[in-house]
C-alpha cells in the first residue's frame, strides 16, 4: 500500500471506525486525503468538507489531488435528500439514486460505490487497507465458549446466512439454540439492550445469550462492514451475555487490545468463526 501514499481518499462518515482506520494507516506511513461530509460530522481533520449532494465538487477535488482510490469508512445512514446542498452533478446523481431507495442497504451502497467507479475512482475495502483491524479466527479472550455455546453459534451463523438474501441485519442474539432477537434498523447495540428487557419468564431455564455477528453473504466489502468495539462489549456485559462470536475476515475490531481487555474484565468470550463454511 505504500506506493499509493496520498492517492487514497477516505470518505469519512460517523462512528469510531474512521479514527481506527486513520490510526492503522498512520502505522503504515500512509497519508490519505480525508473527505468530510457536513451531514455526517467526522472527528478526523478533513482536507475538504462537502455536502453529500455536492458530487461534482467532490469529484473535482479528488481529481485535483490525483486520487485514484476511495474508501468509505464509518456509518452512512440514509440521508434526507431535500436537506442536502446539490451541485449539478449531485442533482443528476440524486435522480438516479431516488429510484434505488427501495433497495436494502447493501444494494443502495453498491449503487453509490458504482457511481465512483464510473467516474474513475477504484473502491477499496477497509479490509484491503487495514488488515490489522480484521477479526481473525479462534478465541481472543481468557474465556472459551463451551461446546453448547459453539452449537448455538453455528445455528445463529446459518440464520444470518439465510437472512442475507433479504438484506437484513448482521447480528443475532441466541441462547441455548433459541433466538432472542435479530438485528434490524436499530443496530447491534440497540438489539443487545432490547434483549435485556425481555421478560425473565421467557428466558427461564435458558443459558446466558450470545451475540453472533458477521457480514452478510455476498455483501459489498466496500461499505457498512460490521464493526465491534468497546461499547458493544459494555452493552453485552450489562445485558447478561456470555460472549460474542464474530465472523472471521468480515468483522472489524475497533481498538482490539482494549476490546479484549474489557471482555476479560467481564468474563466474556470473543470468538472468531469462519462464517463462510458454516
Amino acid at each position: 500500500m505504500d506506493n499509493m501514499n496520498k492517492k487514497i481518499a477516505l470518505l469519512s462518515f460517523s462512528g469510531g471506525l474512521p479514527v481506527a482506520v486513520m490510526d492503522s494507516l498512520s502505522r503504515q506511513n500512509i497519508v490519505p486525503f480525508v473527505v468530510g461530509f457536513t451531514e455526517f460530522p467526522t472527528v478526523l481533520q478533513a482536507d475538504i468538507w462537502v455536502s453529500l449532494g455536492q458530487i461534482g465538487t467532490l469529484f473535482h477535488a479528488l481529481k485535483t489531488h490525483d486520487i485514484t482510490h476511495i474508501c468509505l469508512v464509518g456509518k452512512l445512514s440514509r440521508p434526507v435528500l431535500w436537506r442536502l446542498r446539490f451541485d449539478w452533478t449531485g442533482i443528476k446523481t440524486a435522480i438516479n439514486i431516488i429510484s434505488k431507495l427501495r433497495m436494502g442497504d447493501d444494494g443502495l451502497l453498491r449503487h453509490v460505490v458504482n457511481v465512483f467507479e464510473k467516474s474513475g475512482f477504484s473502491p477499496l475495502s477497509v479490509r484491503d487497507i487495514c488488515p490489522d483491524l480484521v477479526m481473525g479466527q479462534g478465541v481472543l479472550t481468557q474465556k472459551n465458549p463451551s461446546d453448547s455455546e459453539l452449537l448455538s453459534v453455528n445455528i445463529a451463523a446459518h440464520i444470518l446466512n439465510d437472512l442475507s438474501k433479504h438484506d437484513i441485519g448482521q447480528s443475532v442474539a441466541i441462547c441455548g439454540g433459541v433466538v432472542l432477537a435479530l438485528e434490524a434498523l436499530e443496530g447491534t447495540d440497540a438489539m443487545i439492550i432490547r434483549c435485556k428487557d425481555i421478560e425473565s419468564k421467557r428466558k427461564n431455564m435458558l443459558p446466558p445469550p450470545i451475540l453472533v455477528k458477521s457480514a452478510k453473504v455476498g455483501q459489498t466489502p466496500y461499505a457498512d462492514l460490521p464493526v465491534f468495539g468497546v461499547q458493544t462489549v459494555e452493552n453485552l456485559a450489562q445485558s447478561g451475555f456470555s460472549g460474542a462470536a464474530l465472523g472471521a475476515g468480515s468483522v472489524l475490531l475497533i481498538d482490539a487490545e482494549l476490546v479484549i481487555k474489557t471482555a476479560d474484565k467481564y468474563g466474556l468470550f470473543l470468538y472468531g468463526f469462519n462464517h463462510e463454511t458454516v
